[in-house]
Formats: structure tokens, C-alpha cells, sequence
């Protein structure tokens, strides 16, 4: 994934450059290129507790928990880049991270929740907290600076440090069983990716982070209409 995001970004800087040399040199700048280890790190940390908040807290638990992350995106944003919101913004930002979360414990059938483990709880707001410092930190680098190449520049140096990363725990078995379909998903996340970083440059973290979770409610209605028997 980390990979098709690199190649696609540097096709287009290269042409936005009209240099591929120079699309490499600019993206392979260590001064630029080592900052953005930083969220690369933070997403890679909230990942590896995002699994064991999932072993931890029964389904329901961490579905209504994870929409946490809407509000610790709006939390940084004022804290970090000066944003200003109202109490009425507040109020819908909460309405917004409540119904979504009705909406997943309509769609995986659950009626009641069950007290919720301790450190299943803890892991999914520490997740919650380093998805939006990561989120504000892509976002603020993302903004910084002018032209079209400061998009594609930042989408693959990202996935440059993912590459990186990624490779310790990395093996051929890894590739094993991946079929027509399972490249397709990838390919899905690498452009989904790409346009989280466009949304970051031309929005902002608290929008993109509504945006993932209203396609929880986009997938639900879908499936209901086509999925349903």
C-alpha cells in the first residue's frame, strides 16, 4: 500500500516537476524527509494499540469508544492551530460522534453494553489521542508552503517513512493468499491515502476525520440496500 502511495506521488510530482530526478531529490531531502518519521511513528504506535484495544473490549465497547477520535481531532486543532469553535460547533461534533456510533451498534446488532475493560479503554483513547497529534501534525505540514507539488511531495515522503517502517516486520509469507480481490483493497486504501492528505492540505484534520467516520454511516445504508436478503 505504503508503496503504490509512493509510486503514484512521485509519478505525479515528477510531472508536476517535469523531472523525475528532481521529484526524487525533493522528496529524498533528508531535512524534510526525517520530520515526517513523526507521525509515521505515531500512526505506526496507535496501530499497534488499535490491536490490542480490539483484543481487549468486546465489539460494541470499542465501536462506541473509537468515536473518540472526532473529538480529540477538534481538541488539537484549537489547542495546537489556534481554531476557534463555538459551543454550538461542540454540541455537533458530540451529536455527530453519538450517532455514529448508534448507527455501528444498530449494524452489528447489539441492544446493551457491558461494562468495558480498563485498558481496552485506555488503549483506544491513547489511539484516539496520537491518530489526531499525528493527523494536526500532517495537517500543519501540509499547509505549510505553496504550489502543487507541495501535495504530492508530502503524500510521498509519508509513504516513504511507512516503507520504511513497514519493512522490519515485512516477509515474502506476508503476500501469501493475496488474490485479484486483496490487491484491489489495497490499491483502495492507497488512493483513499492520498486523498486524506488532499483533504488535510485543502481542509482540515477535523474534516477529514468526519469524513472517515459519516463513511461508516455511507457503508451501512449501502449495505442495507444492496446487501440485505
Amino acid at each position: 500500500c505504503e508503496i503504490l502511495k509512493f509510486t503514484t506521488a512521485i509519478a505525479v510530482l515528477a510531472r508536476v516537476r517535469r523531472s523525475l530526478i528532481t521529484a526524487l531529490v525533493e522528496v529524498l531531502n533528508y531535512r524534510e524527509l526525517l520530520p515526517m518519521l513523526v507521525p509515521a511513528a505515531l500512526y505506526l504506535l496507535a496501530d499497534r494499540l488499535h490491536h490490542v484495544s480490539t483484543r481487549r473490549l468486546d465489539v460494541a465497547a470499542f465501536q462506541v469508544l473509537s468515536q473518540s477520535k472526532v473529538l480529540t481531532a477538534a481538541l488539537f486543532g484549537k489547542v495546537f492551530r489556534g481554531r476557534d469553535y463555538s459551543g454550538r460547533q461542540w454540541f455537533c461534533l458530540c451529536a455527530i460522534a453519538c450517532g455514529i456510533a448508534i448507527c455501528q451498534l444498530a449494524d452489528i446488532g447489539v441492544d446493551t453494553l457491558e461494562p468495558p475493560d480498563l485498558l481496552g479503554v485506555a488503549t483506544v483513547m491513547t489511539t484516539s489521542l496520537l491518530g489526531a497529534a499525528a493527523g494536526t501534525y500532517i495537517e500543519a505540514t501540509l499547509q505549510r508552503g505553496s504550489g502543487d507539488g507541495v501535495l504530492w511531495k508530502r503524500a510521498a515522503q509519508m509513504a516513504a517513512n511507512g516503507c520504511l517502517i513497514a519493512a522490519g516486520p515485512a516477509s515474502r509469507s506476508n503476500l501469501d493468499g493475496f488474490v485479484f480481490s486483496a490487491w484491489l483493497v489495497v490499491a483502495l486504501n492507497a488512493a483513499g491515502g492520498l486523498l486524506v492528505a488532499a483533504a488535510m492540505r485543502y481542509a482540515d484534520n477535523v474534516l477529514k476525520t468526519l469524513a472517515a467516520s459519516l463513511s461508516i454511516v455511507v457503508s451501512t445504508i449501502a449495505a442495507t440496500i444492496f446487501l440485505s436478503a
